[in-house]
């Protein structure tokens, strides 16, 4: 992606969409896509722009409303030039682009833009409920702890803000339907029933990473553990703690591959 005008499909061995000759700010940084129609969802950050893409065609671009709504965490910025991360709810295909310096996600569905909604102070990350309209809006940089934390969205208007938390990620539990949610300055975990809060589990230091397996396994990532530490959960207990080297930062939840600075930890078993 380069751009956002005269899309084509590059020629060659790889399908590519170009995207040229924008006037506006280049600055791409998120990717959503949703299966069932197809669509991709790229946010570019430099011009507050979302351009949406089928397969290899460039389809429109979702411009910023032209009245930004006031507020915002840490401070003033150009109409627009707010987004950072976007997100498809599996249950209602609608895509959420969050606008951290107006504490807003924008609501786009299909290639519409159809509302803003609250999220919170400054919210950097989503979390989708795959079986109900819930959204999880994270929001970790507001310096204001009684405006950071998580903001759930239950459809259009019920709103929950569960405040004082340092969120980075998270995930939804497959099988017991609970968010996980990483708090890194209390090392726990808070665990969310839909829109209720049910348990605060202590983990290890600075968790800031999450994956939920089909298992109903939980894995968190502790990265300032010495050595860092991957806590497994099941319901609301810590049944294991893995050491898997130094600096993990992240997983993904397939064959439990944990990802450290200064090298690759492998299982000896499949454990998932």
């Amino acid at each position: 992606l380069t751009s956002i005008q005269n899309a084509a499909a590059a020629p060659g061995p790889t399908d590519r969409v170009w995207l040229d000759d924008s006037p506006n700010p280049l600055m791409p940084v998120d990717v959503a896509v949703n299966p069932e129609r197809g669509l991709v969802y790229v946010v570019n950050q430099g011009a507050g722009h979302v351009w949406i893409i089928s397969g290899t065609e460039y389809i429109k671009t979702i411009d910023p409303p032209p009245e930004m709504p006031e507020g915002g965490c840490p401070g003033e910025t150009p109409n627009g030039q707010c987004l950072n991360s976007v997100n498809v709810s599996p249950f209602t295909g609608k895509a959420y682009a969050t606008q951290w310096r107006v504490d807003r996600l924008q609501i786009i569905s299909g290639t519409e833009w159809i509302d803003w909604v609250f999220g919170g102070a400054g919210p950097a990350n989503t979390v989708m409920h795959p079986y109900t309209d819930t959204v999880y809006a994270l929001s970790r940089w507001c310096y204001d702890s009684d405006r950071r934390g998580v903001t759930v969205i239950k459809g259009d208007a019920d709103k929950v803000l569960i405040h004082n938390l340092f969120p980075d990620t998270g995930c939804v539990n497959p099988i017991n339907g609970y968010a996980y949610i990483p708090d890194a300055l209390e090392d726990e975990v808070l665990v969310i029933d839909d829109m209720t809060p049910i348990a605060s589990i202590p983990v290890g230091s600075s968790p800031n990473g999450a994956a939920c397996a089909k298992s109903g396994h939980v894995y968190i990532v502790n990265s300032g553990s010495n050595p860092a530490t991957v806590s497994v959960i099941t319901g609301t207990q810590v049944i294991a703690d893995i050491p898997v080297g130094q600096s993990t930062t992240n997983l993904g939840v397939h064959c439990m591959w944990a990802v450290s600075y200064t090298h690759l930890t492998l299982p000896t078993k499949r454990i998932v």
